[in-house]
């Protein structure tokens, strides 16, 4: 992987791995983030784990919430235009965000204790939303994948490096561009010169 790409990777999972945030994602809910991890081509992935507390998953964690079931847990992944501020990490077009700050955290749950019993959960939402806006700390957003981006839009930028040489392995090669595994008999992702995702160009090296 770029060394810039791995250390933006490894200062995200640093500064969140384990930590309590606010998943805002058309509905809210309490978790714990874990497992950060980078996930090749271009993706950084995380579990998640709902923080049961009453009162709050409203929106669309509400409905997705059958009778009789436990805390929520799911993974989450993300692509080459997700950034990351010192407190929060965003999914970058559209989808999910993550909100750490201690303070939105507790004010989320001190919102979610006043709510009543039956209350209806879209209208929860969206006093919520008012809620964390009025909460929202302006801070500068990082791209965890920054030589992946087209500078001045939100274009994906291929690789115009020199080839470089790889191994193949039982059929199987791993892009030192975009660290992407794939099988060279896939057309979808290689054309004879290059990695069709990441437009990196190869030589390889049967083993």
């Amino acid at each position: 992987m770029n060394p810039k790409h791995a250390s933006n990777c490894e200062e995200l999972r640093r500064r969140f791995e384990g930590r309590e945030a606010i998943c805002v994602e058309k509905g809210a809910l309490r978790v714990r983030v874990g497992n950060i991890r980078p996930r090749g081509g271009f993706h950084i992935g995380a579990d998640v784990e709902e923080i049961p507390t009453p009162g709050l998953g409203v929106g669309m964690f509400h409905r997705l919430r059958p009778l009789g079931v436990g805390p929520l847990r799911w993974t989450v992944r993300a692509g080459y235009l997700t950034t990351f501020t010192a407190q929060s990490w965003q999914m970058g077009y559209g989808g999910w965000s993550f909100l750490f700050t201690p303070e939105i955290v507790e004010a989320a749950v001190s919102f979610a204790a006043r709510r009543p019993e039956n209350s209806d959960p879209d209208e929860g939402y969206q006093e919520l939303c008012r809620l964390l806006r009025d909460l929202e700390i302006h801070e500068p957003a990082q791209l965890v994948f920054p030589d992946a981006v087209e500078q001045g839009s939100d274009a994906f930028r291929r690789s115009n490096s020199p080839p470089i040489g790889v191994q193949m392995l039982s059929g199987w090669i791993v892009c030192p561009n975009c660290d992407m595994r794939f099988k060279v008999s896939d057309p979808r992702r290689w054309d004879g010169q290059q990695h069709t995702t990441c437009g990196q160009r190869l030589m390889i090296k049967a083993t």
